[in-house]
């Protein structure tokens, strides 16, 4: 145990002495949100996209035009022509399409033309918002035919938008921070490579290693005390991400504070033996951080941690289930919608296996890496 401890005190002692590395520690889970922010926050309303085509022009049409900005982001189309062009451009998810003569016949639920590249649960939220913008604006009809229609027109849009606005700003806040969280695992993972694959990089190269296994300190001893000191490095970004997030920039991630950094110091210690297995196991440095490089985005982007997983073709969202990512985003939508810890059990479990089975591969490693008797 005390040669543990001096293990974990010596690399942070290294560590005291490498000032750029404390403030890249401290600075990573501000500049995630920042960058979040800068990046994606101007769409956290947008993530959804659909495109209008207007046949009618009247002041029905654009009564539902306004509805349904209410609830995504809507891009106007000139005409049917242009809309091959706006989805080969990917400017729009799905295409609604407003029938001539929409306006005479306001109150016969008009079936609307919906055009989309996307099935499943996407195709199923736009097809239910437009009904509901639809059912909206038949509604404003018929009060409109009891009285004055101009005035009951301009009256109905203010009371309706405002109510609309208040159901959706809970789930757009939680939307948000989830995407939030997402961008925080994929820095975490890189943060975590620095604490255990380019140190065990670096003291392969050095030849550091060699040397501690010729004094008293044991195999097993420079093992654990490297996941320790990783671990506790990994738990104080944890803590600084989530003050970051709920006292800083005043983000309400759906959960309480203490659920998240639970579930994010699960996480973290993933990532430690994330990063410590490919340590171990590649073969040179340059090979360990395209390694770590290439696992990190692809996983991140599958996940569902980079782009929202609602709007990902179906067999991507089938695929996103192997990546460790996709499992805390899970726990953590299920957390929002009042979800207890105990009925997340099989997630969580899951997430303990992707544990084990890092950790183990990196005792795998040192127990082949030791065999061998060198590193490089």
């Amino acid at each position: 145990m005390r040669d543990i401890f001096w293990i974990v005190r010596e690399r942070l002692v290294l560590w005291r002495n490498r000032p750029l590395q404390i403030l890249f520690l401290l600075g990573i889970p501000f500049l995630s949100v920042v960058l979040y922010l800068f990046a994606y926050g101007d769409q956290e309303t947008n993530l959804l996209t659909i495109g209008v085509v207007d046949q009618d022009r009247s002041s029905y049409s654009e009564l539902l035009i306004e509805s349904l900005e209410k609830r995504v982001s809507v891009q106007e189309i000139g005409s049917v022509e242009e809309i091959d062009q706006v989805f080969s451009r990917q400017q729009a998810a799905a295409v609604i399409t407003i029938p001539k003569g929409y306006q005479e016949n306001v109150s016969e639920n008009t079936k609307l033309s919906l055009r989309t590249f996307q099935k499943g649960e996407l195709l199923e939220n736009i097809d239910r918002l437009t009904q509901r913008a639809l059912a909206e604006v038949s509604s404003i009809h018929l009060l409109a035919e009891a009285e004055g229609e101009d005035e009951s027109l301009e009256r109905l849009k203010e009371s309706t938008e405002i109510e609309i606005k208040q159901v959706d700003q809970s789930t757009t806040t939680e939307r948000m921070s989830v995407q939030i969280v997402g961008f925080l695992l994929m820095m975490f993972l890189f943060q975590a490579g620095n604490f255990g694959t380019t140190t065990i990089q670096q003291e392969r190269r050095n030849k550091i290693y060699t040397r501690l296994m010729t004094t008293s300190v044991a195999k097993s001893t420079y093992f654990i005390g490297t996941t320790i000191f990783a671990t506790f490095a990994m738990l104080i970004q944890v803590m600084l991400a989530v003050i970051v997030m709920t006292s800083l920039f005043n983000i309400d991630p759906g959960l309480s504070a203490f659920d998240l950094i639970g579930l994010l110091s699960l996480f973290s210690l993933l990532a430690v033996g994330w990063s410590i297995a490919i340590g171990v196991l590649a073969p040179s440095t340059s090979a360990a951080a395209a390694l770590q490089s290439i696992l990190i985005t692809v996983t991140s982007l599958l996940s569902g941690a980079l782009i929202p997983h609602e709007v990902m073709p179906e067999l991507m969202q089938n695929v996103s289930m192997i990546t460790p990512q996709y499992w805390v985003l899970t726990i953590i939508k299920n957390l929002q919608s009042g979800q207890t810890w105990g009925a997340n059990s099989r997630e969580i479990l899951i997430l303990v296996i992707y544990i084990l089975f890092f950790l183990s591969l990196a005792i795998y490693g040192y127990t082949r890496r030791t065999r061998q008797e060198v590193y490089s």
